[in-house]
């Protein structure tokens, strides 16, 4: 499973229930790492989207950020505990699958040993927060860094993290 987080500086996610900050081409780029974008930057036809299973997974409280793209997420409750067990589901079919989840309202840490890929969106920023990404980095190895440039913030940080193979050393 990979997994989508935005945090500030010191790895916050929320405050007082609510996401810290919102950036419309953060959003876009979601699409972009569930499959949904094609390479000239539009959106896949929404049938084909479905039938490659392109699409990003979400809970209800992250819906607003994907106003018209609906046809574009898989909405429930709990996508973390779902796209695991769908995850299961697919790989006895065919072998792999590998389903993209945003998260801003659950926790990770009960999910880490099936995240394979974290990719965090970093505002850059300092907000306030209550609620903070709860998976130990150390478990990953940074592979890529990428300088996005946002809308509504200058600058947004986009780290891509693999799960480090069993017995590796730093």
């Amino acid at each position: 499973m990979k997994v989508l987080v935005c945090v500030e500086e010191r790895g916050g996610t929320l405050f007082n229930g609510r996401r810290q900050s919102s950036d419309r081409n953060v959003s876009r780029d979601m699409l972009r790492e569930a499959g949904s974008l094609l390479p000239d930057g539009s959106l896949m036809p929404a049938e084909e989207a479905m039938a490659e299973g392109c699409r990003l997974w979400i809970s209800p409280f992250s819906k607003k950020l994907f106003r018209g793209k609906t046809d574009y997420l898989v909405m429930v409750e709990n996508p973390l505990q779902e796209a695991l067990e769908d995850e299961k589901a697919e790989k006895r079919f065919t072998g792999h699958q590998t389903i993209t989840v945003f998260v801003e309202d659950l926790d990770l840490y009960p999910y880490r040993e099936a995240i394979r890929e974290l990719v965090l969106y970093r505002w850059n920023r300092t907000y306030p927060f209550d609620r903070k990404l709860d998976i130990d980095l150390s478990e990953y190895e940074l592979t890529e860094t990428v300088q996005l440039a946002g809308f509504s913030h200058d600058l947004i940080t986009k780290e891509r993290y693999v799960r480090k193979k069993e017995g590796a050393h730093e």
